[in-house]
């Protein structure tokens, strides 16, 4: 929501301005080999953009759409999970 009033509710690519936005990584959360690079990527305002719906679409042209993203989301999740078990988390207690 920060990044949508920051931007006064106006696609950054078209100009319109609306209350129907979408804010989108530029790069995309699971291109981050870690889990920290990810959870960076997911939070710099920096990899933000604010986009119209309709804009927001052509960016994502090519790239499988729905079905793409959601591959690409298994995948970043499965990386995490390899990156956590990897992780050397000490004298962390088994519950």
């Amino acid at each position: 929501m920060a990044a949508k009033v920051e931007a006064g509710w106006t696609c950054s690519v078209c100009g319109r301005t609306t209350a129907r936005l979408a804010v989108h990584h530029v790069r995309p959360v699971e291109t981050g080999r870690t889990a920290e690079e990810m959870e960076g990527l997911c939070y710099d305002t920096a990899n933000l953009q604010v986009l119209c719906y309709e804009c927001h679409s052509k960016v994502h042209e090519g790239t499988r759409g729905k079905a793409g993203h959601q591959e690409r989301q298994r995948m970043a999740a499965a990386r995490m999970r390899d990156a956590m078990e990897r992780a050397d988390f000490g004298s962390v207690p088994d519950f």
